[in-house]
């Protein structure tokens, strides 16, 4: 797929979103960067961090409850043992971006870090499918690196032109195409 069919796509999704959708889009990721200044006072990458690195096919409740935990008791766990060696290593004090190696953990992680400022859109299996039109099976379903830069770049573009942060748009639209769905 081209880029204006992303952007076409994305814009879409967006445009049926509910008031109450775009609320909460608007502001997921700020109360997102409170959890990880809750988690951690001071060093919202360090919070973020532990947050993403539990992040992958996990829903949220489950990430947050990991971190919690962590933070807790200075034990990373509750995830597959190299995402919680990552966790661990964030929670010890290696920056987040220097641990994080997949795309979409550490546009997560820079999200939820700075909401405002992250510049480049939280790529997971949903908003890959809002870019890309459709549901995509897990196993049809490949986000290699050209991939991702793309749809982060058509999520920019949308960005750009509704005047919100590109954590705010993957973030409404995330919550649209999941409703849609009926996914969890």
């Amino acid at each position: 797929m081209d880029h204006d069919t992303y952007c076409y796509n994305i814009m879409s999704v967006y445009r049926r979103a509910t008031a109450d959708e775009i609320a909460g889009g608007m502001d997921w990721y700020e109360r997102a960067n409170a959890l990880a200044l809750e988690l951690s006072p001071g060093d919202a990458w360090r919070g973020a961090g532990v947050l993403a690195a539990f992040s992958p096919m996990r829903q949220w409740p489950v990430n947050v409850k990991h971190a919690r935990d962590c933070f807790a008791t200075g034990t990373a766990s509750g995830h597959t043992g190299t995402m919680n060696r990552i966790a661990q290593r964030i929670y010890d004090g290696e920056h987040a971006l220097d641990v994080l190696n997949g795309d979409k953990t550490r546009a997560f992680c820079a999200a939820i870090a700075d909401p405002f400022g992250s510049t480049i859109a939280t790529i997971d299996r949903h908003a890959h499918d809002v870019a890309a039109g459709r549901v995509f099976s897990d196993s049809e379903r490949k986000i290699g690196k050209r991939v991702f830069r793309a749809m982060s770049a058509a999520y920019v573009e949308c960005a750009d032109y509704l005047g919100v942060s590109v954590a705010q748009v993957q973030a409404i639209t995330w919550v649209v195409w999941r409703r849609e769905k009926g996914l969890t």
